[in-house]
């Protein structure tokens, strides 16, 4: 299974927006005391927790917003790639992002 789709630009200067269809999921950027490690943020700026790689911030970044979003219709989530039972968070195991996981099931 694959996050849905999402795209990635960069806004500001290591700072990169993350958005699902024309809505805004979140942000990520790379961590300035932590090389290597990514902060994701929520649309309001709140800490979400950290990743790997950008990638990996963006694609749960996405995936949070189709679990979360009360707006999001139905008949977009059928355009989305099935679930597979939640393994997508089998990723983030051993991170903050395992447990958050529980919700992206349809």
């Amino acid at each position: 299974m694959s996050a849905p789709d999402y795209t990635v630009e960069e806004i500001a200067d290591g700072q990169f927006e993350v958005k699902v269809g024309n809505a805004l999921a979140g942000y990520t950027s790379e961590d300035g005391e932590h090389p290597g490690v990514w902060v994701n943020e929520d649309q309001n700026g709140r800490l979400m927790g950290r990743s790997a790689t950008r990638k990996q911030g963006a694609e749960f970044l996405a995936a949070r917003f189709i679990a979360e979003e009360p707006d999001w219709s139905l008949s977009r989530m059928s355009a989305l790639p099935e679930t597979d039972g939640g393994r997508l968070w089998g990723r983030f195991v051993g991170s903050r992002y395992h447990d958050v996981g529980a919700g992206y099931r349809h």
